[in-house]
């Protein structure tokens, strides 16, 4: 009878464990990726409006330790004009990945935009 009891017990504490380790991991992954969406972004805004360029941009790239942590990262970085306000412009930045059974998680993504600070 205890060994039915436990072989039960096990069958419903084995795959809640894993579960939890499963859910905990897809967090920080999620966690290291927000990290690194933010410090791309802050990079970005960081440069001189006119340098706010696609070609610019297209050079930056994940650090290693989100490269490391985050299986087949996918970082798109899309800089454009503003259509409804004149010298603004739009950036966006996702980063996606791949969770523990290969499929794509939901990505990461963040908007800002950037406008020419009038000259005094």
């Amino acid at each position: 009878m205890a060994g039915v009891l436990l072989m039960t017990v096990s069958m419903i504490v084995v795959p809640a464990i894993y579960w939890v380790h499963r859910e905990r991991r897809q967090t920080e992954r999620r966690q290291i990726a927000i990290v690194e969406v933010e410090n791309l972004m802050e990079r970005v805004v960081a440069l001189p409006y006119d340098q706010v360029q696609q070609s610019i941009v297209d050079k930056f790239a994940l650090s290693e330790s989100a490269v490391r942590q985050l299986p087949d990262a996918r970082l798109q970085i899309k800089i454009s004009e503003a259509t409804d306000v004149k010298q603004m412009k739009k950036i966006q930045i996702q980063l996606g990945w791949k969770n523990q059974q290969g499929i794509r998680a939901m990505p990461v993504s963040l908007t800002s935009w950037v406008c020419l600070k009038e000259q005094q």
